[in-house]
This record gives structure tokens, C-alpha cells and sequence, in this order.
């Protein structure tokens, strides 16, 4: 009976070609279960003898390996997002956060709330500092006056410093108790643009200001030269 039934593989093996035996089985990264045989039968021709063997998925074929490296580039890449769109920090301790970030990069951590508030936000700051410094020197400059209300109805006066090609944030002041005056505004542009020339080696050559009063331009036309 046994050697019946070996004889009958046997001729079962010779009718079908490699190709209609993988056929039957998926690509699906599976492992391939093969019917096996003694290849060295002599009684089977050589061109019909096929070594078939199983092929078995690594572990790194399921996942997404994030090295210290890649990881350093993702924390900042995030933590721009958060700076550049004004985004609250608690927006990362959220679950749809988490779980959208773990859709896009699985087994990647993002940096947490007290990591964009501490030491991302001092080296992005640190880098953005040195990028505006080595845009802006040696040229001339426009510094850039306005005021508004924040979200708390303080009034805030603001500094930006334009190259003719881009804007780039100085600074904004609290003003408090100070009342928005001529006389104010115009202090705080003079320090605006000592601030400007000492930080990043540029001269400022113009200001702009919706400040009209007589005695804040002449003083801003003796700091400007």
C-alpha cells in the first residue's frame, strides 16, 4: 500500500511544473508549505527533479525600525508644527494624536508636552535665532512697528525686520500700564533697532510706523542716521 502511494506522488510530481505549484499558494509574505520529495530519485528525469524549500518572513519584514537618529529629526519636525502653528502643547498627550502619529510611524513616540515646552523649544528657538542671523547680515533692513490687542485684551506692540525678501520676527512687548504714545512707541522702535543691529549684524535704514507725530520721527530719523 505504501509503495502504491509513493509511485502515485511520484507521477503527481512529474505532471506539474514549479510554477503550477507555487500558483497555488498566496504572495502574501507567508510562508510557503511545499509537498516535499527525494530529489535524488533516479527514477525521476532531472529536468523533472525540483528542490522546492520553505520560505519563511523575517520579523523585520512587519516592522518600522526608528533609529536615534531619524527620531532627533521627527521630535523637531513635530515641535516646528506645534511653534509654527501656535498649536497648545497638551495637543500631544491626546489619544487621536497619538493614535494618527502611530498610524504614520508605527512604533515611534512623540516628543511629550513638557518636552516641546522645555528643551525643543529652546533649540528650535536656538536654530531659528541662528538661520535669521546668517540671512540678515551685513544688510540693510526695515524695522517694522505695529501694535494690537491680545487674546486678553493687553495691548502688545510688536518688531519684525524686513530684508526686502522675507519678514522675520524681532520681538513683542507687554505694554501694560504704558499708554500707546508717540513718545512710547517710538522708544521701543529705538530699541528695536538697537536690538536688531547688535543681534543680527545689520543696518536698519528705515522704519515703518503708523506713528505720524513730528517729534517720534525726527527721533527715529537721529537713530537711524
Amino acid at each position: 500500500m505504501i509503495s502504491a502511494k509513493a509511485g502515485r506522488l511520484r507521477t503527481h510530481l512529474e505532471k506539474c511544473s514549479q510554477s503550477q505549484l507555487q500558483n497555488n499558494f498566496p504572495k502574501d509574505g507567508l510562508p510557503e508549505i511545499l509537498v516535499p520529495f527525494n530529489s535524488s530519485d533516479t527514477t525521476i528525469p532531472p529536468e523533472k527533479r525540483v528542490c522546492h524549500k520553505i520560505i519563511r518572513p523575517k520579523l523585520n519584514d512587519f516592522t518600522i525600525k526608528t533609529s536615534s537618529h531619524q527620531k532627533e529629526i521627527l521630535d523637531n519636525q513635530i515641535a516646528r508644527l506645534f511653534y509654527a502653528c501656535n498649536l497648545p502643547f497638551n495637543l500631544a498627550e491626546n489619544d487621536v494624536f497619538k493614535k494618527t502619529i502611530s498610524m504614520l510611524r508605527p512604533g515611534y513616540t512623540p516628543p511629550t508636552r513638557k518636552i516641546l515646552a522645555g528643551g525643543l523649544l529652546d533649540k528650535t528657538f536656538n536654530e531659528v535665532t541662528t538661520m535669521t542671523a546668517s540671512d540678515l547680515e551685513g544688510k540693510d533692513v526695515t524695522l517694522v512697528e505695529d501694535g494690537w490687542s491680545d487674546i486678553h485684551k493687553s495691548p502688545v506692540i510688536a518688531h519684525c525686520v524686513h530684508s526686502g525678501q522675507r519678514s522675520y520676527f524681532l520681538n513683542s512687548v507687554d505694554t501694560g500700564s504704558n499708554k500707546k504714545t508717540a513718545t512710547y512707541c517710538t522708544s521701543l522702535a529705538i530699541e528695536a533697532s538697537k536690538e536688531t543691529t547688535d543681534k543680527f549684524v545689520c543696518k536698519v535704514v528705515a522704519v515703518v510706523t503708523d506713528n505720524e507725530q513730528k517729534n517720534a520721527v525726527n527721533a527715529l530719523k537721529v537713530e537711524i542716521g
